[in-house]
């Protein structure tokens, strides 16, 4: 009798763990990423904003649980992953949704070991069979934080220091130490034209660093209002000479000009010389590649060469991303160079 009526007991509380999860799954929210993270075409950009839109309304505008279904994708470009985890991560830490969030894992399996290798599945419940492993995806690394923080370059450049120039180094410490003191006082004084109108207190920003084919690329992504944006309220005469050029003030446009003025919003010496810093790699390291993204406007530049567009879709903040060639140690042979 003991054991018959134990086995009841057994049986109610799985079906009713059962009903329990039921009720979830017809509540939750499935979306589906797209096959590959980019924003170098404009399909894969416009897949890209349509995805994070919906990811925005599941998570800031519903209760329910939310299934990213990542089984399709099979490439990622590092600043349009960049971009999907900021987002992912900002608004988790804004609606507390992280117990909501549930991966899918793609199937395919380097794309598998991208996301293993940042921690992406082990923060957002995703169960893995074992470790994945690809050769060129050790290399990447990931940091985020909300202060100018030198200790994260450590994070992101400490293993790849031997295979850099002195110059190299320098620059992009330069670089990074700029991007980091205008995400803190200039992306995040506004509200950001999402349609969501989040209160954000913290102005958090996030890294990536990625190794490969002799060169590193360096990812910083802040989710503030933008560069054209804070290009008015900055210096107010510049939108005004842009825009008696141009007619309207495109905001690629907005970015070449922010990267030729070589001052502070406040002029004081000790905040740093803004875009005009983050650049200067170009002019001194002979192969590098400096690309800024801003809302809808992004330029490329390196050495004598400059490049810009602006696009229909917004990414709703601003990405930059240095690519900087690496030199091989003699001691570890050419394992960079051949893969």
């Amino acid at each position: 009798m003991r054991r018959a009526a134990s086995v009841q007991r057994i049986k109610a509380k799985q079906s009713r763990r059962r009903s329990h999860s039921q009720r979830l799954r017809a509540n939750e929210s499935v979306l589906l990423a797209p096959g590959a993270f980019s924003l170098d075409k404009a399909k894969s950009r416009r897949a890209l904003a349509v995805f994070l839109q919906l990811l925005r309304i599941a998570l800031a505008r519903q209760t329910g649980p939310v299934r990213i279904d990542m089984s399709c994708t099979q490439r990622f470009r590092a600043p349009a992953l960049l971009l999907f985890v900021a987002e992912l991560d900002r608004l988790v830490r804004a609606t507390k949704a992280h117990s909501r969030v549930r991966i899918d894992p793609p199937r395919n399996q380097k794309a598998l070991a991208v996301l293993d290798q940042l921690g992406v599945l082990r923060r957002y419940r995703c169960v893995r069979r074992r470790k994945f492993y690809a050769e060129d995806v050790v290399f990447w690394r990931y940091a985020t934080g909300s202060d100018v923080d030198g200790r994260k370059f450590e994070d992101i450049l400490g293993e790849h220091e031997a295979k850099l120039t002195t110059k190299s180094m320098e620059g992009l410490f330069k670089g990074l130490s700029e991007a980091m003191t205008n995400c803190h006082h200039h992306a995040y004084t506004g509200t950001r034209n999402d349609g969501l109108a989040l209160s954000v207190a913290e102005r958090r920003w996030w890294m990536f660093s990625q190794a490969r084919d002799g060169a590193l690329e360096v990812v910083f992504c802040d989710l503030g209002v933008g560069i054209p944006e804070t290009l008015p309220a900055n210096r107010p005469a510049w939108r005004t000479r842009l825009e008696s050029f141009f007619g309207q003030c495109a905001d690629q446009e907005a970015i070449w000009e922010a990267t030729n003025v070589a001052t502070t919003s406040t002029d004081e010496r000790h905040r740093g010389k803004g875009l005009p810093e983050i650049v200067s790699l170009v002019r001194i390291i002979p192969g590098a590649v400096v690309s800024i993204r801003s809302n809808r406007g992004s330029i490329v530049l390196s050495t004598g060469r400059g490049s810009g567009m602006t696009t229909r879709e917004s990414i709703f903040g601003t990405l930059i991303s240095w690519r900087i060639p690496m030199t091989t140690p003699p001691e570890e042979g050419n394992t960079w160079a051949n893969r």
